[in-house]
């Protein structure tokens, strides 16, 4: 198994290997920025970089989008929060983050979707629009719209020549089932070659989390 050393550079269920995506250093820069065309994901990690502590729903969010929807590697994920976290504690930083990213031995996803996240805590969207401010001009209702945010970025685009809010990189509810089918697979693989199965057990798991979609 993986020491207690080594939990920085590798996951703790070994199996799970190196994650590949394509446009894996784009994605990564983008989430890292704030400029995802998430408008709750980009509103946290904004305020993330400018004082160094959000609150531990938010940084579960940002894990979970990162590592889930983006497909990015856990450690690398990890390696960049550390950096950013006035109140970065390795020993319990690095083990949360594999959980959430579902890279431990433990059965079960922590998937939260972006914009129920967004939608359930910053009903107003008062947040948003402090730390997004491209997108100030929202109603409470469309700012949670990733469709009024493609339109809100597209009207803009014709009036100015600066930097633009970007619009969606990925589709969230795909990236959320395909990340859930890979990791299934892989508990699977590992699972079939020690005798068994953890399909009831991820079922179990995810059955008794809040509704996230």
């Amino acid at each position: 198994g993986v020491r207690e050393a080594d939990y920085q550079r590798k996951n703790l269920g070994e199996s799970f290997g190196e994650r590949s995506v394509e446009n894996a250093d784009a994605h990564f820069d983008a989430w890292k920025q704030g400029r995802t065309g998430f408008p709750y994901i980009d509103a946290a990690m904004r305020c993330l970089n400018q004082t160094g502590w959000i609150n531990m729903r938010l940084r579960a969010t940002l894990v979970s989008f990162a590592t889930l929807n983006l497909w990015i590697p856990t450690t690398k994920v990890a390696e960049y929060l550390a950096t950013e976290f006035l109140d970065y504690e390795p020993g319990i930083h690095h083990v949360i983050h594999q959980l959430i990213a579902g890279t431990t031995t433990f059965s079960g996803l922590m998937v939260y979707d972006p914009v129920k996240q967004g939608k359930d805590h910053d009903i107003g969207g008062c947040f948003i629009r402090k730390w997004v401010p491209e997108l100030a001009g929202l109603s409470a209702s469309d700012i949670h719209n990733l469709a009024e945010t493609r339109r809100q970025t597209a009207q803009s685009r014709e009036r100015f020549s600066y930097l633009m809010y970007p619009e969606a990189i990925v589709d969230h509810r795909q990236t959320a089932k395909r990340a859930k089918d890979r990791i299934r697979e892989l508990r699977n693989n590992d699972q079939g070659r020690k005798g068994g199965s953890v399909e009831q057990e991820i079922g179990r798991e995810e059955g008794s989390q809040p509704s996230l979609f």
